[in-house]
């Protein structure tokens, strides 16, 4: 499996071909529990919040391209890209996107807040399966019935800040049994190691989050678990931060969906899928999901002729 991704790349991601021939195979049918338990549930549970009788092979050369990564960071932080890229496009900020605007049932844009209308050509439902289809149920039932089949799960990462360093140069992190309700701790910075990230997710870590627990509340219920399974003496804590969030574990029978996906989307002119679910939960996956979906809309357009038309009164835009 590992040389298959060397091999190629694509099979790091759901339109690869190796993994395809397992798709009613989970992990946990397929390794043994002790392997599991060792070496694979900590790219499971970090990756999909899921444990292994939830992952199917199918989707697993997703998790598997974790133990290949090199985790490259873009020097001094994203906001220099995002800066750039606000320089050419509209961007906003705290808009809520409440539905599609249809008019004589043609696409014409998006509706915000139930009130503002905004025009484009095409529409990107760049977010999660969930969201995706609240937007499609009124337009596309199919669609919307379909990406409901998508599975997510809680989790959550809470970073905290402590007087002195919680980890050394020889240790930088734990990663804990399927019966406890944080899956990992480790330094949250190479260099500053009183930076500490604590992770609930996995089937024990649900009972806790689906109970609406403040952060402050959490980090003490993660503190307590984190002493109870290692030798550390945790400083005083000076602060926290989080938030609780769920990860996409792919559908069932992937390959299956990928396809009634596709063909679902026929009755949606100008409506086009981004996310997290299409090719994988990275941030890898994510991206060539809108490259490929760029690529399908101007490959689109110019077999229509409307990217010839530039008096138009639309703007060619998306969102």
């Amino acid at each position: 499996m590992v040389h298959s991704i060397k091999k190629d790349k694509n099979n790091a991601f759901l339109s690869g071909n190796f993994f395809k021939k397992y798709p009613n195979e989970t992990v946990a049918s397929f390794f043994s529990e002790e392997y599991i338990d060792y070496i694979l549930r900590s790219l499971l549970t970090i990756n999909n919040a899921a444990e292994a009788d939830e992952i199917f092979l199918e989707t697993f050369g997703t998790n598997l391209a974790m133990l290949l990564d090199n985790y490259e960071h873009i020097k001094g932080g994203s906001h220099k890209l995002f800066y750039n890229f606000s320089k050419n496009s509209n961007i906003f900020l705290e808009k809520n996107i409440t539905s599609l605007w249809y008019q004589d049932e043609e696409l014409k844009g998006v509706i915000v807040d139930n009130k503002e209308k905004l025009k484009y050509d095409a529409v990107v439902l760049a977010t999660t399966a969930t969201s995706a289809s609240k937007l499609l149920e009124k337009n596309n039932k199919k669609l919307s019935d379909n990406l409901k089949k998508v599975r997510y799960f809680p989790v959550s990462m809470l970073v905290a800040k402590y007087e002195k360093d919680v980890f050394t140069n020889k240790l930088n992190g734990y990663i804990f049994p399927r019966n406890s309700i944080i899956s990992n701790v480790g330094v949250y910075d190479l260099e500053k190691k009183n930076y500490v990230r604590y992770t609930f997710s996995g089937r024990e870590a649900r009972s806790v989050l689906n109970n609406n627990y403040s952060i402050e509340e959490l980090i003490v219920l993660a503190e307590k678990e984190f002493t109870k399974h290692s030798s550390i003496e945790l400083p005083k804590r000076i602060d926290v931060a989080g938030r609780v969030t769920k990860q996409s574990a792919y559908s069932l029978n992937h390959q299956e969906f990928l396809e009634d996906v596709k063909l679902n989307l026929i009755d949606s002119r100008n409506i086009y899928l981004a996310g997290d679910y299409l090719e994988s939960t990275s941030i890898e996956g994510c991206y060539r999901s809108g490259v490929a979906v760029s690529k399908q809309i101007l490959k689109d357009f110019e077999s229509r002729g409307e990217s010839e038309n530039s008096n138009s009164e639309t703007r060619k835009s998306i969102i």
